[in-house]
């Protein structure tokens, strides 16, 4: 079903096909929620419902929905199962996120109103293997209104590799002196920094100024990257891709933390922060959680960045590691999109609220791109 000349954007009017304007804007129809709902308190299918009428609404929402969870957290999805459909409206922001997208995958956003003074991350315990998602926030009795999102990279593989850095007299401790396999003894480590734990190994020295850090209260609480704000950033470098030309495995690969898969399509995830300390949430997922669905780490940027615009960004763990929803008031997880059938054990888990504005004086979660590393 051709559905044209219909416009829906968050937070702002719904239009009909005559380009009139027939509803409230959402931030009004909004301005009352409850904190403490269970479910959705306004999506873009009832709206569009009242505009366009039933049929027409089902088709939109298959593709393209809007929800709203709480007062400052919302959920946007764009899902791509065929190349037939014309909406998102040509030129919008969505549209250019679907038309980067392959058939079989779906891109969802959590945007959280003043999230960035409410920003934590939960770090799976020292000498703890790994804990899913799910697992992390009970542990932490978390309550809500909250989205949440799965952190950084941690190190899983027993027979993959870990640098240690040069620490003897004049050396650079920036520079990597050795490499030793994980074993067991690293097993579940998380990359880079992660405030207040031990179990933590460096980055590998050939990412580490690709690397950026969610930075809070000047403590650094979590690394991961790449950092999306470089456009000097070349992903065909081969330091970014798996295979060298001759279709044989990268040794960079071998490494925890490294950054090899940017160059090959994968499903993905995101943080951004902008200069309202708002912050998005980004996912891509795929049908089957098949890989080849997924987008390569130059597309995932453009879509990040349609997604969340005037935005800093931090790719996030990817793949089977990705979980992230929302955590009612009364402790309920609602998964919203995850990697993989079963939830993976990943190192830390970041939940975001939207606290009043006149709580806007409180220390703020930032991204940077270079910190002590």
């Amino acid at each position: 079903m051709k559905v044209s000349n219909v416009s829906f954007s968050s937070l702002g009017p719904v239009q009909d096909n005559t380009g009139v304007k027939k509803a409230a804007p959402l931030a009004q129809l909004v301005a009352n929620v409850s904190n403490t709902a269970e479910k959705p308190l306004i999506t873009s299918f009832e709206v569009l419902k009242r505009i366009i009428g039933e049929e027409k609404a089902f088709a939109v929402n298959s593709v393209i929905s809007y929800e709203v969870f709480a007062n400052g957290i919302a959920h946007e999805k764009v899902n791509k199962q065929s190349d037939t459909f014309v909406y998102p409206p040509r030129g919008s922001n969505k549209a250019k996120i679907y038309a980067t997208m392959k058939v079989g995958s779906r891109y969802d956003a959590m945007h959280i109103t003043h999230g960035a003074n409410d920003l934590d991350v939960l770090h799976t315990p020292d000498n703890v293997f790994g804990k899913n998602s799910n697992d992390l926030l009970k542990d932490n009795n978390v309550k809500g209104p909250k989205a949440f999102i799965n952190g950084g990279f941690s190190a899983f593989l027993t027979h993959m590799l870990i640098v240690r850095p040069a620490t003897g007299p004049g050396q650079d401790p920036n520079r990597d002196s050795s490499a030793i396999p994980t074993g067991d003894k690293y097993q579940g480590h998380k990359i880079g920094h992660a405030d207040g734990c031990d179990n933590k190994l460096p980055i590998p020295g050939e990412w580490r100024d690709d690397y950026g850090h969610i930075v809070k209260d000047k403590r650094a609480l979590l690394s991961c990257g790449p950092y999306l704000n470089d456009e000097d950033m070349n992903f065909a470098d081969q330091r970014f891709n798996y295979y060298y030309a001759n279709g044989q495995k990268n040794l960079a690969a071998y490494f925890q933390g490294n950054l090899t898969h940017c160059g090959n399509p994968n499903p993905r995830a995101a943080i951004s922060i902008n200069e309202e300390k708002d912050v998005t949430l980004h996912t891509l997922t795929t049908n089957r959680y098949k890989r080849d669905l997924g987008v390569t780490m130059s597309e995932w940027k453009d879509i990040v960045a349609q997604g969340a615009p005037n935005s800093t960004s931090l790719n996030l763990d990817g793949a089977g590691s990705i979980s992230m929803g929302y955590i009612s008031a009364s402790g309920k997880i609602n998964q919203i999109a995850k990697g993989d059938e079963k939830l993976r054990p990943v190192a830390n888990v970041l939940t975001i609220g939207s606290p009043p504005i006149n709580n806007a004086n409180q220390p703020t979660a930032s991204i940077e791109r270079n910190i002590n590393s």
